[in-house]
């Protein structure tokens, strides 16, 4: 007889930590990603605004004319202005050209064919290294570092971390966009350097970024479907974690773990008490008013454990005031109260 009894799919979600990321952004457009950055598991992945399946057929027409898109799964289809957590690549590439000098003397302004780049504020650094520049979100200082390393090597950082590429995975996704065309003008690699222009990612992405980092330089495949089990709870299929690719030396990661780890813990609202946290904020500017709000994070640093994208689509804030805890609770959740 025929057996019309469906598999059963077991995913790598945690509920209660879905339930509390899905709650954590409320009142916000936007999307967050949490995963483990060792073997690529998706422990959390939220966007909103969302939608109820259980009504679906019967709100389809209202869903699809939704000016806010809730039925766009803007964690793996959603691409944003990266703002500075993009900053982090620019720094792996400048790590990794080591004909090109880490120091810049900052004077609060940095001038390429007759456009003006600024530090947020407006403030001067004077001479800073890499530590500082990410430490500060010096804009003017990765505006440089990305003219004097140039175009090809930037654009090649992103390739290695999937831009351009479709990253394996068992929902739909957007391919991020570097900013690093051979049509790029000097300006628009100046400003991409610093995550304007038009380099473009999804929250997915980033997460995989801040898992590199984290896991060594390697990039692990991300993972939503633990196993699938036939109706009798036999294990049809279980999928074995792998790795996409090294995308960093191990030097090199350590170098930008060291960064973040010493960012997050010059003040940011993502720090965690007794915990040695690792990340970076950005504030993408988006049309004329308004910004998408990120943060990039994993944690413990020397231990990772869980690593963090938060999105918050056109929110008008700073990542570092409303992205941050958002990222800190969801660490913390993971962190304490997982088993």
């Amino acid at each position: 007889e025929q057996n019309n009894k469906g598999n059963d799919v077991e995913l790598t979600i945690d509920t209660g930590l879905q339930t509390f990321a899905y709650n954590l952004l409320e009142g916000h457009k936007g999307a967050i990603v949490a995963m483990n950055p060792s073997n690529g598991k998706i422990y959390c992945m939220v966007s909103r605004p969302g939608f109820d399946p259980n009504t679906l057929e019967s709100n389809w027409n209202e869903l699809i004319e939704a000016e806010n898109s809730p039925l766009l799964n803007r964690a793996t289809q959603g691409l944003y202005t990266p703002g500075s957590v993009f900053k982090v690549i620019t720094a792996a590439a400048v790590i990794e050209t080591p004909t090109v000098s880490q120091e810049y003397n900052d004077t609060g302004e940095y001038i390429i064919e007759g456009y003006t780049i600024r530090n947020y504020g407006e403030k001067v650094y004077g001479e800073i290294g890499m530590k500082e520049a990410l430490m500060y979100s010096v804009n003017t200082y990765f505006a440089d570092l990305g003219i004097r390393m140039g175009r090809e090597a930037l654009n090649t950082m992103c390739e290695k971390f999937y831009f351009g590429d479709r990253i394996p995975f068992e929902l739909p996704t957007s391919t991020s966009i570097s900013g690093f065309s051979k049509e790029s003008s000097k300006q628009e690699i100046a400003a991409a350097s610093f995550g304007q222009g038009k380099t473009l990612v999804t929250p997915l992405n980033m997460a995989l970024v801040t898992s590199t980092i984290a896991n060594g330089g390697t990039m692990p495949a991300p993972i939503l479907v633990n196993r699938v089990l036939s109706f009798e709870g036999n294990v049809l299929k279980e999928t074995k974690p792998y790795a996409l690719r090294r995308v960093l030396t191990p030097e090199t990661a350590k170098h930008l773990t060291a960064y973040m780890t010493d960012t997050v813990a010059a003040g940011s609202l993502a720090a965690i008490q007794g915990v040695n946290v690792a990340g970076k904020s950005g504030t993408a500017e988006v049309g004329e008013d308004t910004t998408n709000a990120w943060f990039i994070s994993f944690a413990p640093s020397d231990n990772p454990k869980v690593a963090v994208a938060v999105v918050l689509e056109e929110d008008g804030t700073h990542g570092a005031d409303t992205a941050a805890p958002i990222a800190g609770e969801i660490m913390k959740y993971v962190l304490f109260q997982f088993n």
